[in-house]
């Protein structure tokens, strides 16, 4: 079936899961930190695959407004090769959204109208806020714009685990953290070294040039730090703080070695840790969860 068939090409279903999993856990391990809250399994299953629902919307959207790049760069994906058609994208992404909206709604009504808005804004981001001539040519700033609709998605994982939307500076910090953890995996994923450039391909290294490039990454790998130590409060244990910080030491490291080397395989080093950052950091969280059970 060709919507299986892009799916496991371009959300492939093993690292997804996992990343969702850890996410998703995370924000039950924070949760609980604070205050103990009452719920099942089936509302953390639940939010896993809203989370799922809400990633995939989101690589559909993106392989639709990459169509035209992907011409060119990406022949081989499968709209541009034609394994699927724009319809049948547009038809998946009006199926993703009425399921986000049903179970939401099962799973804690009072957060749907907060969830609502966090998915008109993934339409503005799919319509690149109507100002795509505009935006598109500064990377960094769509990136940005782009990611920060994780907030909006983890501040309605709480507030579905709540019952209901609870603005307080924790759960904000927190939901910022997420943005700065996907800021930094988008930075990285994106940063390769001088013979990996391809032109006319826009990369954070070429854009900031390497340097520029590393330190955007560690920019958000610290601020990601900050804002879990100022989330998480007295409530943390004192072997995660170190560990926060050594995360960021790692990533400067590899960094270094990326700058210094200037190779394929360096370069690939940094941008492996740059994707792994999310995972290390959403399973310190999940220890949260096992100490506080």
């Amino acid at each position: 079936m060709p919507i299986l068939q892009f799916i496991k090409e371009r959300f492939d279903p093993a690292s997804h899961s996992v990343m969702i999993v850890l996410f998703v856990a995370g924000h039950v391990a924070y949760l609980r930190v604070h205050s103990p809250l009452d719920f099942g399994a089936a509302v953390v299953v639940g939010a896993m695959v809203l989370t799922t629902l809400f990633f995939l919307k989101l690589r559909c959207y993106d392989e639709i407004k990459d169509y035209q790049t992907d011409l060119t760069f990406n022949p081989t994906r499968p709209l541009p090769r034609g394994l699927v058609k724009h319809r049948d994208l547009y038809l998946m992404i009006a199926v993703l959204i009425f399921a986000e909206i049903f179970l939401t709604a099962i799973l804690a009504v009072r957060a749907l109208p907060f969830f609502l808005l966090v998915i008109a804004y993934s339409l503005l981001m799919y319509k690149e806020f109507f100002i795509g001539r505009i935006i598109r040519p500064h990377l960094t700033t769509y990136a940005m714009s782009h990611t920060v609709v994780t907030v909006g998605l983890s501040l309605s994982l709480l507030a579905i685990f709540a019952g209901q939307l609870t603005l307080n500076p924790s759960d904000l910090y927190f939901a910022l953290s997420s943005w700065t953890l996907f800021n930094l995996f988008e930075f990285g994923r994106k940063t390769y070294g001088t013979t990996e450039e391809r032109d006319g391909v826009a990369t954070y290294s070429n854009i900031w040039g390497r340097l520029g490039a590393v330190l955007l990454s560690l920019s958000q790998a610290v601020l990601s730090s900050i804002l879990l130590l100022l989330a998480l409060g007295p409530g943390l244990p004192s072997y995660l703080a170190p560990f926060l910080w050594f995360l960021p030491i790692l990533l400067l490291t590899l960094g270094a070695y990326y700058l210094l080397a200037d190779s394929p395989k360096s370069a690939r080093l940094f941008r492996a840790m740059s994707s792994g950052y999310i995972i290390l950091i959403y399973l310190a969280l999940n220890s949260l969860f096992f100490l506080k059970s």
